[in-house]
């Protein structure tokens, strides 16, 4: 008793991960123990020390490092709902692993956020029938490839509040996620440097903006590989040191936006930047601004997809600056 007592009085310093599984949601004819109604096995892979609080009338659990391989399961009386409250030091968490993580499928939601607590990569991928409930911020770790990928998703289609400055690597984080997000991920990106695949496979018919804002992102190809159009939104994308943007535009079925609001001065891959032509005052629009850039990355060939500017003054006078100041290849895209 007098560890657990010295325990809890940390427990205002410390923020619980808290999360609801369904032990009925088993894998049939699994051999590994996620065919079992009645037990759960917690995806902790390591730990200094927690307690673990069940709301079915148990008692608390103390776990260690040294007695977390024998305690890892939890045993129920009855298939059905449950709440798990953590109180965790050092914790790192890890729902999709092959060696603790085969109850997956068990996890229903996420309902609080903890912190002291190391979310590994991919690490609630294929955990088909989570959602993502907790309102408090999670700062999110440096890498996040396919970290939330082929979950149910976020109620709230607002995902603004997460914490992204620590992110480097965010490869394919929400591929094939349901939610129709209103609002993506903050995007002031510190340290992102790699966003291939950034929002792939979602559902972009409710979504207000893609922006995000970096000085070291260098490559985000792909971004929308797979996703769900029509996208009705703008794309901001205020990134001087973006190299690669590899389809950038090319999933999207219907005309693109406007790229008025995107920095582009050290691009120097644009494959595939569209598939279908954009419209006169989006062409318009986009060349006056990246005009106003310090400069763009001359050699690099632009295929506008049958796309057409207008016969007026100032855009005639941002295409020539662009393609002949410059060197810019423009291909595609001639005076309407």
């Amino acid at each position: 008793m007098g560890a657990n007592r010295r325990f809890f009085t940390m427990e205002k310093k410390i923020t619980p991960f808290i999360f609801t599984v369904d032990t009925s949601l088993i894998v049939a004819g699994a051999t590994n123990g996620s065919e079992n109604p009645l037990s759960y096995i917690l995806p902790i892979l390591s730990l200094t020390s927690a307690i673990v609080r069940v709301n079915d009338g148990r008692a608390d659990i103390s776990l260690t490092s040294s007695n977390l391989s024998a305690n890892r399961r939890l045993v129920f009386a009855s298939a059905g709902v449950y709440k798990i409250t953590i109180f965790q030091v050092n914790m790192t968490f890890h729902a999709n692993n092959s060696t603790v993580g085969i109850d997956k499928n068990k996890m229903i939601s996420i309902d609080n956020w903890g912190n002291n607590t190391t979310y590994n990569i991919q690490c609630f991928r294929y955990c088909y029938n989570l959602e993502f409930k907790a309102t408090n911020t999670l700062v999110l770790p440096s890498v996040i490839s396919a970290f939330f990928a082929e979950t149910k998703g976020f109620p709230s289609k607002d995902i603004s509040n997460l914490d992204t400055s620590k992110v480097t690597d965010a490869v394919n984080v929400f591929a094939n996620v349901p939610t129709k997000f209103k609002k993506l991920l903050n995007p002031f990106f510190l340290n992102l440097t790699n966003a291939n695949g950034i929002y792939s496979g979602l559902d972009l018919s409710e979504l207000e903006k893609l922006e995000i804002i970096s000085n070291t992102l260098t490559t985000a190809n792909d971004i929308f590989s797979g996703a769900t159009r029509p996208f009705y939104g703008e794309i901001i994308l205020q990134t001087p040191n973006l190299t690669n943007i590899t389809a950038l535009c090319y999933r999207f079925s219907t005309p693109p936006p406007a790229l008025d609001k995107c920095d582009f001065r050290s691009v120097n891959n644009a494959l595939n930047f569209l598939r279908n032509p954009m419209s006169t005052t989006n062409v318009d629009k986009t060349l006056i601004a990246w005009a106003k850039l310090p400069t763009m990355v001359s050699g690099v060939t632009w295929d506008w997809k049958g796309s057409k500017y207008s016969n007026n003054s100032e855009v005639i006078t941002a295409y020539n600056k662009i393609t002949n100041e410059w060197g810019v290849i423009f291909t595609n895209l001639t005076m309407a």
